[in-house]
């Protein structure tokens, strides 16, 4: 079965109030539906309504989006508003956020790197590259504007392994240019989190990500995300293998990282001031386990790095790390005889 969602952009406000299953917020609304006879049901209804409100639906801006599932191959169904036809995208942007039809967040998470990027290029020259400025004021605008655009909307995200490093690699990075760091100067993460008074990426979205949980736990049984947090299927089953990460099994494993026991979930959210005490308890074994072993790592690969014999050059003598080294050093000295040559 396929799940269709339409996202509709209306600029006025209305004089009337009709009762039509969507989630609206300002001038842009989402209408879910199961089936496509659902949604044209819905947009039918929505158009309706607007009408006698005197509101206009802009067509151009009202996009379709079919999340097939893997029985699926493909969906030929069209939509209409009004006799025109809407367009059906693979993905489109609702309250900042990136819906796809995979429900992937690859494509969201690499335009948060962008919009962080953009803004930390922005602000290098005034700020983070002013050597008037002092690193605690360079990390508190980073912190307040770009490490803000980069974890935007990630209460909800439900995380792989591959989205953590993309999103850690932007974050050191930025943290190398603050600090002044370089590639070649070789300092390890935990020495660069440590000098910026700063955690790791993981860490800052473990802790939005547990807020946010206990404020949808202490939600009303008939509010929306309440609903989705502990929803099931009501027909149907999983098929074995290949399932995409959901999100109970991902707070699941976060609090495991941070000692707290999923059983007492619920016991826990209940009081503010336990919740609190054990998540800022939770965050602080965690980040110490990760800086301790990425030190562990780097130390195991310096140990390895200078273990090594590598290769002699049987021109100078040279000891080279690797093949690969040893053949760019061989390139210098057929270089240096070239040049030789041709001077005399």
């Amino acid at each position: 079965m396929a799940a269709y969602s339409t996202f509709a952009d209306c600029r006025q406000r209305p004089k009337l109030k009709a009762h039509v299953f969507e989630l609206q917020y300002a001038d842009d609304a989402a209408l879910p539906s199961h089936t496509a006879s659902g949604l044209q049901q819905n947009l039918d209804s929505l158009t309706d309504c607007y009408q006698r409100a005197g509101l206009v639906i802009s067509v151009n801006k009202t996009e379709v989006l079919a999340q097939v599932s893997a029985a699926q191959t493909s969906v030929t169904s069209t939509f209409s508003i009004a006799g025109s036809i809407l367009n059906n995208v693979h993905q489109f942007t609702y309250l900042g956020s990136i819906l796809t039809e995979d429900c992937d967040l690859t494509n969201e998470i690499n335009y948060c790197i962008k919009l962080s990027a953009a803004a930390f290029g922005q602000l290098s020259q005034r700020v983070f590259l002013n050597h008037n400025l002092t690193v605690a004021t360079k990390v508190s605008v980073y912190h307040a504007i770009c490490l803000s655009i980069l974890v935007y909307g990630c209460e909800s995200w439900t995380l792989y392994r591959h989205h953590v490093k993309a999103l850690e690699a932007h974050h050191i990075k930025c943290l190398q240019s603050i600090l002044g760091v370089q590639r070649w100067h070789k300092v390890h993460h935990a020495e660069i989190w440590r000098k910026a008074y700063l955690e790791c990426i993981e860490s800052w979205i473990m802790q939005r990500q547990l807020r946010w949980l206990r404020h949808v736990i202490r939600m009303p049984s008939y509010r929306l995300p309440r609903r989705l947090l502990y929803g099931a299927l009501q027909q149907g089953q999983r098929s074995a293998g290949g399932q995409k990460k959901r999100f109970s099994i991902h707070i699941q494993e976060t609090l495991k990282k941070c000692g707290t026991p999923p059983e007492q979930l619920e016991v826990l959210a209940s009081d503010r001031t336990t919740w609190h005490t054990t998540c800022n308890q939770g965050l602080t074994i965690f980040h110490s386990n990760y800086a301790a072993d990425a030190e562990s790592r780097h130390a195991r690969k310096h140990a390895a790095s200078t273990s090594s014999s590598g290769t002699t050059c049987h021109v100078c003598s040279r000891v080279c790390a690797s093949d690969f080294g040893l053949r760019s050093h061989l390139r210098s000295h057929t270089r240096l005889t070239s040049s030789t040559t041709s001077s005399s």
